[in-house]
């Protein structure tokens, strides 16, 4: 699992259309906050900052202060946010943790509600605007509220980004898959290359959105943009499993398929796509594992 992590980490690093920004409090703030890319946030509560941990991060109230909810937020921050990883801790165990991206509620992968231990509440969505994360008990009590971060992973507005529908992955019957590209270029192509075990026609063909792709046994797809020259604007690649059929997947790698893992940024794994990056890892019956990325 560690070597996984350490591969899937190593992997957004090199996703230039992946882009953090990551809010950090090393010392009391004062009611401000900068993020390590210049991004500054407005923090603001009904009590006094109280002081700083080292672990926990800033303190608002204490066992003998008061205090009802945190708001931090920020526009500064341009392009289509994602994912949205809040560390926080309350000692009453009751606050409510939020999170709102323009007009768009995030939505939380498990609880919202903050406990005595500092943790991550990892937030998905797509959204664009001032970015609104709030720490709420519906009213005053004592004991404090910490914030340690807030990571925010976003990618450029006018950034190509293509998705798949239905997402990578395994199914009982054929699928048809269809492409989306959010800010196409002028004059680009979609093209894509799906290989099984008996690959059809040429190894690249020019997608039609009237068709979309059809699916009948499982196989590797990749999908490209490219511009009016054929030069790539960029790609994703992921594969589907079709139960009942030969995979293409076994003629390609000599492997049957195990499994399909889903990780998002904050290392969260599920069965299916999250919305924005993740990174695939594909186990096969011998134990050995491909790891690839995709973006939803």
């Amino acid at each position: 699992m560690k070597k996984i992590l350490s591969l899937m980490m190593s992997l957004l690093c090199l996703c230039a259309w992946a882009k953090t920004s990551s809010l950090v409090f090393t010392k009391m703030a004062d009611g401000v906050g900068r993020a390590d890319d210049g991004a500054t946030w407005t923090i603001k509560s009904d009590a006094f900052e109280e002081g700083y941990d080292d672990v926990c991060g800033i303190q608002y109230g204490s066992n003998k202060s008061s205090v009802r909810y945190l708001e931090f937020n920020t526009s500064e921050i341009k392009g289509t946010v994602t994912s949205v990883v809040v560390n926080t801790r309350d000692v009453q165990e009751t606050a409510t943790v939020s999170v709102t991206v323009g007009d768009t509620p995030f939505t939380c992968s498990g609880s919202t509600t903050a406990t005595n231990t500092s943790a991550d509440y990892s937030f998905s969505g797509t959204g664009s605007g001032t970015i609104l994360v709030r720490i709420d008990r519906g009213e005053r009590m004592t004991n404090a509220i910490f914030v340690k971060s807030i990571i925010v992973t976003y990618r450029d507005e006018d950034e190509t980004v293509i998705t798949v529908n239905p997402d990578f992955g395994e199914y009982e019957s054929a699928q048809t898959v269809f492409v989306t590209v959010e800010n196409m270029p002028k004059d680009a192509v979609i093209v894509y290359n799906f290989v099984t075990s008996s690959p059809k026609g040429p190894e690249w063909q020019e997608y039609d959105d009237t068709k979309g792709i059809s699916v009948e046994q499982s196989g590797l797809l990749t999908v490209a943009v490219n511009d009016a020259h054929g030069e790539e604007i960029t790609s994703i690649e992921g594969e589907y499993v079709i139960k009942g059929v030969a995979t293409g997947i076994e003629a390609i790698s000599g492997k049957a398929v195990a499994g399909v893992r889903y990780y998002n940024v904050a290392g969260m794994a599920s069965d299916k796509a999250f919305d924005g990056v993740n990174i695939v890892v594909t186990t096969y019956t011998d134990g050995t594992q491909v790891v690839t990325k995709v973006v939803k």
